[in-house]
C-alpha cells in the first residue's frame, strides 16, 4: 500500500481473504491515526516559552553599625559648630535600627584595667573573670542635663571609648596613648515623667562571670565586645544627635538618643556570647 493512503475494505472475496483484508485494513487505519509529537519537538516547544524572572523580595535594611553612627556624629558636630540647620538629616535617623559595638579588655591581664568601663576582675584562685558594664551617663553630669533639655527625668547610657576609631577594634599602642581633648560621644536613652519605668537600670551594672578552665590564660588578645542594639530616638527637644560645646574653638560633645532593646557581651576571640539582657 502506498504511503499516506488508508485502506477501507475488500468486496466479493473469500472468507480467508476477507479476514486477511480486514487485518490489513486495521493496520492501515492505525497508521492513519494522528500521532503525538516526538519528545524532541515537545522539548523545543517548552524551550520557546519565556521564563518569568524570580520575584525579588524586599530585604530589610541592616542596622546602623558603629562606623555609620560615628560618621553621623561627625556630621552633626559639624552642623552644630557651623550653626547649620540639620533637622532634615536628624529626622531621617529617627527610628532607625542600630547595633553599637564597644571593644574592651584587649590583650592586657584583667588586673591592668580596673578604671575602665566595662571592667574586668580576675580571680586566679576561683579561675573566674567578672565582667561589669556600668551605665556611666546620667543627669548628674551637667553636660548630659544640658543636652537632654527640659522635661527629662532620667538618662542612661554609655560614653563610647575611643570614638575616633570607626571599627570595633583593639587600639594599637599609638592610638591608646593619643590625647584628643575632652570631647565625648555617648549613646543614651532619655526618660520623661510619662515614660514607663520598666527596664530602667538605675545605674545597675550589666554583670556576668566567665569561668576559666585550669591553666587557661585570662588575657584576651582580641578583647570583648559590649553590643547595644535598639532604635534611634529623637528627644523632646528634637534631634537624634545633640551636640554642645561651651567654647566655639573646642570640639563639641555629642549624645546619640536611643531606645535600648538588648545588651550583650561577646568573647571576640572565641565568638561566643557570654551574656544577654533584654530591655523593656
Amino acid at each position: 500500500m502506498a504511503e499516506g493512503l488508508c485502506y477501507h475494505g475488500v468486496v466479493n472475496a473469500s472468507n480467508d481473504k476477507r479476514m486477511l483484508a480486514w487485518a490489513a485494513a486495521a493496520v492501515a487505519l492505525a497508521g492513519c491515526e494522528p500521532q503525538p509529537p516526538e519528545p524532541a519537538a515537545q522539548n523545543n516547544v517548552a524551550a520557546e516559552q519565556p521564563r518569568q524572572p524570580p520575584i525579588a523580595l524586599p530585604q530589610p535594611e541592616p542596622p546602623l553599625d558603629r562606623e555609620r553612627l560615628l560618621l553621623a556624629v561627625v556630621r552633626a558636630r559639624s552642623a552644630q559648630a557651623a550653626g547649620l540647620d540639620d533637622r532634615e538629616a536628624q529626622a531621617e535617623l529617627d527610628g532607625d535600627r542600630f547595633e553599637l559595638r564597644v571593644r574592651f579588655g584587649c590583650g592586657a591581664p584583667p588586673e591592668a584595667t580596673p578604671l575602665a568601663n566595662p571592667t574586668l576582675r580576675h580571680d586566679a584562685d576561683a579561675r573566674t573573670i567578672t565582667i561589669e558594664a556600668t551605665p556611666d551617663i546620667g543627669l548628674a553630669d551637667p553636660l548630659v542635663a544640658a543636652l537632654g533639655g527640659e522635661g527629662i527625668e532620667a538618662a542612661e547610657g554609655f560614653w563610647i571609648p575611643r570614638p575616633w576609631i570607626l571599627q570595633p577594634a583593639c587600639p594599637t599602642g599609638q592610638a591608646a596613648s593619643a590625647v584628643l581633648g575632652p570631647a565625648r560621644v555617648g549613646l543614651a536613652q532619655f526618660f520623661t515623667e510619662q515614660d514607663s519605668r520598666v527596664g530602667r537600670r538605675d545605674e545597675r551594672a550589666y554583670s556576668t562571670i566567665l569561668r576559666l578552665e585550669e591553666g587557661q590564660d585570662p588575657a584576651r588578645p582580641l578583647g570583648y565586645d559590649l553590643i547595644i542594639t535598639g532604635r534611634l530616638r529623637a528627644g523632646p527637644q528634637g534631634g537624634v544627635i545633640r551636640c554642645l560645646s561651651p567654647d566655639p574653638n573646642a570640639i563639641p560633645a555629642c549624645l546619640i538618643g536611643a531606645e535600648f532593646e538588648q545588651v550583650r557581651i561577646v568573647d571576640v576571640e572565641r565568638g561566643n556570647e557570654l551574656a544577654r539582657w533584654s530591655r523593656g
